[in-house]
């Protein structure tokens, strides 16, 4: 779920002028984790490019959740611009949550509802709140309903997380978060999709 804090964070960057959407973020192999998207298994296949534009990681880490792509943005932050958590922190000014909590990843409720209203607040981020009405179809707050919501999950260990925004002809209407752990793939589909379909 800090994923989307993480592309907003770069779409700063492009507004200010010190990347574009083409800018190459490059690969390495300490980068690689498991996970899903087009990256990632280019990196399994090892038929991998050495560097990606900057709109192709982002995409593929908010529609699929590509854990090698959030590595990518996330040493590349660090190596050009400074402590990551500190940049991630001044993109929610006014937030009460630390730098050092977002530095080691790790996030609370009041803050991912902080990154869905900022994400209203500025043009230039809707590419993330389109890749965002792609991302996970059929599962929890999708799981009972068909609309292309803007939504995006986190899962770790026994957590399952996810966040979105519930659009009306794209109004958005209302926010959600909810923070889970020891639920199965059942359980949070019927929970998490429950809550929404009410």
């Amino acid at each position: 779920t800090t994923k989307v804090l993480l592309a907003m964070l770069f779409h700063d960057l492009v507004e200010t002028g010190e990347l574009d959407l083409n800018s190459e973020i490059p690969y390495e192999s300490s980068m690689y984790e498991p996970g899903n998207g087009d990256i990632t298994a280019e990196v399994e296949a090892n038929n991998n490019q050495s560097s990606y534009s900057l709109d192709d990681v982002i995409e593929q880490m908010i529609v699929f959740s590509d854990n090698v792509t959030k590595n990518m943005l996330r040493e590349f932050y660090r190596i050009n611009f400074g402590p990551l958590g500190e940049g991630m922190a001044e993109v929610i000014k006014g937030s009460k949550e630390t730098a050092d909590l977002l530095e080691e990843n790790e996030t609370t409720a009041i803050l991912l509802e902080e990154t869905l209203l900022a994400l209203l607040e500025k043009d230039y981020y809707e590419p993330i709140l389109a890749y965002m009405r792609l991302a996970d179809n059929d599962l929890y707050f999708k799981y009972y309903i068909e609309e292309a919501i803007p939504v995006k999950y986190g899962l770790i260990n026994d957590l399952k997380h996810h966040i979105g925004l519930y659009e009306i002809d794209g109004q958005p209407v209302y926010s959600l978060v909810i923070l889970s752990k020891n639920l199965d793939d059942e359980q949070a589909n019927k929970f998490l999709g429950g809550i929404n379909l009410q």
